[in-house]
């Protein structure tokens, strides 16, 4: 059994007085530190790093320490709600609304400058510590959990329903607490038909999930509000927990069991065999992770672990600053359990719960808490919500739902991988099990992990081509292991394409309906059925057909497709997209939207495209090549106008490192690489273009992580290919990775999206080398030389550039003959991974020099060869000593070359012959008189 230490707060408690009358000050308003702002002057609008071109606005922005400015609908199709800006101050957003709209007395920078009012809830408990927190006392937050998650919101969509089964587990709970009257039926334990004991742990997780809850004006017996509202439960002793769990489900018909003891830190056949035959019921099993390093070391808890059944969702905690960190805390627990195997997270740190009233028998009967023992009854009363406004959920619907609902939590990049998807929000799940009712036959496939089957699931943008329920692999593997692969050819054997087809409605599938899988060159602008469905077999073709099995109510099923790809050699290098549609399904007929393939699978449920291409990069690769010329690691796709009318595009090019540092250019290039006939139309907007260079023939190289080419006029019905093509520079070496690039083609002006291309970069570890392009040298005018590079150990590609960035030369040598002094660039390409690297070499073309001295070593007369620049009108040469001291000068005469002195009366040594041009010394030799 997982114990809590409680502490009693009965001095605060009992302190508290409530004064209604005091009540006079109304909850606030508006959003704190916020103003939007809808911008209809262009010079007005913010550029990435916060200023605009007005600098009376700039000036009102600085004062306010205005940061973080964001466009609250980008995603908007009207343009009026796209021109919104939300202004984040770190002063009084009253003021800056005040200065806003002095600068807008006139109306011609703005539309409209507004504050943003605050939601507010329709539910308000009338429990004594909601009425505190909330009301009275605003220092209180006894029931901050509540707010955490978002659940007035839920409860103004449902405060749940008694018909709901939900069994707790636990050691025993007091019937006669306060709180728990009349919510726990039948008031045995419904496995034993024994008395229920009444203990602390199981008290205080039946108060979170279930306590007493009433509106407003009405009387309550208790005084704490819970998240289950008008949910029931039913109790067992965990002492028969493994029994008492699969008599609840398979017997009883329960929809959520929660689970917060475990009983071994190792796995053991009955229990694998409990927890499934539970999760095929359709009854949700909700699970507390465990609390710090000391359960079972960190590692697993068992039974329902979530390791012998992913479909168990195992839960760990935050605090009330959305932190997995424990810094909020009335025990003395660490910070809770994290590992794979967690799904959400939930309130956990210093929570209210009931204690037993015999325990304390005098008011107020509930203390302190913490610990995913707490955690856990907090999701399971989400998903008790959840299936008041939904009856046909499942375990993984569930599951699935509270998962891509979650909000980030704060430090979850130090828990890679560890605390979930987020903490719950117990709104987004129960709007998301409402919208995903169906009570007709409904078979969906995902566009985005957030996608649930119903109009507005997740917000239109260009990620609803990301469908997680279409993945490749190159084994047939694809049935347990769900990570997208990048295609590899084989002469011999297909690769294997993986689509999950979800049925979100009460009723059975009973074989109805059809699934059909087609692929296309990758392309950022499509349509259907042109380019899918086999005209030209080299572009796109159906890969196969199969009708749908039997799906029942709230699950979801895999079906397996062989892809004989087209050769990627043959083909140079093409990204492909895969898209899925259910057909031949009565009373689910597919809308098409022609030219407009996204909105075919923005607007039909029974439609996914994946258009996520992965570029695996490692030192055991090899640089493609392409028309006989070595190109990045990268593919080709299409551009273009998919529509019967000519039109004008913008290209938007992102770079998104998986991390918070950008590496553009840091730590990569990426290329965008165009033939002849493309260059046509794009030339006009990469000159001169910031955020790009342009490298070579027809190629530009990225400068910043978001870089747009904008105002490419196109053709009706025209496509032409582009390559993006990426290199890590060595400085990323040691990195081991992930980076996605994002190539979106929008209406120009942002208007509406038509698509992208999604390049997922898997970039690998590999051995630093250094570009060395050898010492600077000084040389003659037109006097020949060799630059060279120092071989790096491994095969590689070494490419000179002059100053103008124009490749000279190829190789580890390079001939020059200069005339001018400049620098050089050494450019070296590892042919593996395509890793670079850069060295800068400079070259001192000397116009004027000493040619001889002869003889040399002298005794009597010395002889000086000299060249001197024929734009020169006055020249010399000086004798030095050692010291400096300038014992002879010559002017010369520039119509000669050579001058005859007289060194006899010096004495023997060495001595520096120096050649003045002007008044600047260009060169210097060594004379050793005898």
């Amino acid at each position: 059994m997982i114990m809590k230490k409680v502490i009693i707060l009965v001095s605060c408690m009992m302190m508290l007085v409530i004064n209604v009358s005091a009540q006079t000050q109304d909850p606030t308003e508006y959003e704190s530190g916020k103003v939007w702002v809808r911008i209809i002057d262009g010079a007005c609008i913010p550029n990435e790093e916060g200023a605009t071109e007005n600098p009376i606005l700039n000036e009102i922005l600085q004062a306010f320490e205005v940061g973080n400015i964001n466009r609250p609908f980008w995603f908007a199709r009207t343009v009026a709600l796209q021109q919104y800006y939300e202004f984040n101050t770190q002063g009084d957003e009253i003021e800056l609304f005040n200065s806003l709209q002095e600068f807008n007395r006139d109306g011609q920078f703005f539309a409209s400058v507004e504050l943003v009012p605050v939601p507010k809830t329709l539910s308000d408990p009338a429990d004594w510590m909601w009425y505190l927190m909330n009301d009275s006392d605003p220092n209180n937050d006894w029931l901050w959990s509540l707010d955490n998650i978002d659940a007035p919101q839920a409860w103004d969509i449902t405060k749940g329903s008694p018909s709901v089964k939900v069994a707790v587990i636990d050691n025993g709970l007091d019937l006669t607490h306060p709180d728990l009257v009349g919510k726990v039926s039948p008031t045995v334990d419904f496995y034993t038909g024994n008395a229920i004991a009444p203990l602390s742990h199981g008290t205080s997780v039946a108060t979170i999930l279930a306590a007493e809850t009433v509106d407003a004006g009405q009387p309550s017996n208790g005084q704490m509000a819970s998240i289950g509202y008008n949910t029931q439960i039913m109790f067992a002793s965990s002492s028969v927990g493994l029994q008492a769990s699969v008599y609840a489900s398979t017997v009883e018909g329960v929809d959520v069991i929660s689970i917060s003891w475990y009983t071994s830190c190792s796995s053991y056949p009955a229990a694998l065999l409990a927890e499934q035959e539970i999760l095929d019921n359709g009854t949700t099993i909700v699970r507390g992770a465990g609390n710090g390093p000391d359960f079972c070391n960190g590692g697993r808890l068992y039974p329902f672990s979530g390791l012998e059944d992913d479909r168990t969702i195992v839960v760990t905690s935050v605090g009330k600053d959305d932190r997995h960190v424990n810094t909020h805390s009335c025990t003395n627990f660490s910070t809770n359990s994290h590992y794979a195997q967690v799904d959400v997270s939930a309130p956990g740190y210093e929570l209210m719960g009931g204690i037993p009233v015999s325990e304390f028998p005098a008011w107020p009967y509930y203390g302190c808490w913490g610990g995913t023992s707490q955690s856990t009854p907090i999701v399971s009363g989400t998903a008790a919500l959840m299936y008041s406004v939904n009856g046909c959920l499942s375990s993984n619907w569930t599951q699935d739902i509270l998962r891509y609902t979650a909000d980030p939590i704060t430090d979850a990049q130090n828990f890679p991988g560890a605390v979930g998807t987020g903490r719950i929000n117990a709104h987004k799940a129960v709007l998301a099990a409402q919208g995903a009712y169906s009570q007709d036959l409904d078979l969906y496939m995902k566009d985005r992990p957030e996608d649930f089957g119903y109009a507005g699931s997740y917000a239109w943008g260009w990620w609803f081509d990301h469908s997680p329920d279409i993945w490749v692999r190159n084994q047939a593997d694809g049935y347990t292991n769900f990570e997208h692969e990048d295609p590899e050819y084989s002469a011999n054997h297909p690769v294997y394409v993986y689509v999950r087809v979800w049925n979100k409605s009460c009723v059975p599938s009973n074989g109805e309906g059809e699934l059909s899988l087609y692929w296309s060159k990758a392309s950022s602008a499509s349509g259907w059925p042109q380019n899918w469905d086999g005209t030209d077999p080299n572009v796109g073709d159906l890969i196969g057909s199969q009708s749908i099995p039997n799906i029942p109510p709230g699950e979801s099923i895999i079906l397996e497709f062989e892809w004989e790809i087209i050769n990627p050699y043959i083909h140079a290098n093409w990204a492909s997209c895969l898209l899925a549609r259910i057909e031949n399904l009565s009373g689910d007929p597919i809308t098409v939207y022609p030219m407009h393939l996204e909105y075919d699978v923005f607007n039909n449920n029974n439609i996914a495209l994946h258009n996520v291409t992965i570029i695996d990069i490692s030192p055991l690769s090899h640089l493609p090549v392409i028309n006989d010329e070595p190109f990045p690691h990268g593919r080709y796709m299409f551009i273009g106008n998919p529509t019967d009318e000519a039109n004008t595009f913008d290209i938007e090019i992102k770079a998104t490192p998986n991390s918070d540092q950008d590496y553009i250019p840091e730590k990569a290039e990426v290329t965008i690489t165009f033939d002849e006939n493309a260059w046509e139309y794009i030339e006009s907007a990469a000159l001169g273009n910031p955020d790009f260079e342009i490298i070579g023939e027809y190629r530009l190289l990225m400068k910043k992580n978001t870089a747009v080419l904008q105002g490419i006029e196109i053709p009706a019905d025209v496509r032409f290919p582009i390559y993006v093509g990426f290199n890590f520079l060595v400085e990323s070496a040691e990195d081991e990775a992930s980076y996605e690039i994002h190539v979106s083609q929008w209406e120009s002006g942002r208007g509406n999206l038509f698509g992208a291309e999604h390049f997922l970069v898997q970039k690998e570890q590999r051995q630093q080398f250094e570009a060395d392009a050898g010492p600077d040298q000084q040389v003659h005018k037109n006097q020949s030389i060799e630059l060279l590079a120092e071989d790096i150990g491994e095969d590689a590609i070494y490419n000179w550039y002059n100053s103008s960035g124009t490749l000279i030369y190829t190789g580890t040598s390079c001939p020059l003959n200069p005339t001018l002094t400049a620098d050089y660039k050494l450019e070296v390409i590892a042919t593996s991974d395509g890793t670079k690297d850069y060295d800068i070499v400079n070259v001192e073309v000397l116009t004027s020099w000493i040619e001889s001295l002869s003889p040399n070593p002298a005794d009597n007369q010395l002889t000086i060869g000299y060249e001197v620049d024929g734009s020169a009108s006055v020249a010399s040469v000086s004798i030095v000593d050692g010291n400096g001291t300038t014992l002879k000068s010559y002017s010369l005469d520039l119509h000669y070359d050579t001058i005859n002195c007289n060194v006899s009366d010096l004495k023997p040594g060495v001595y520096h012959v120096v050649l003045i041009v002007g008044n600047k010394t260009m060169d210097s030799r060594s004379l050793i008189v005898e």
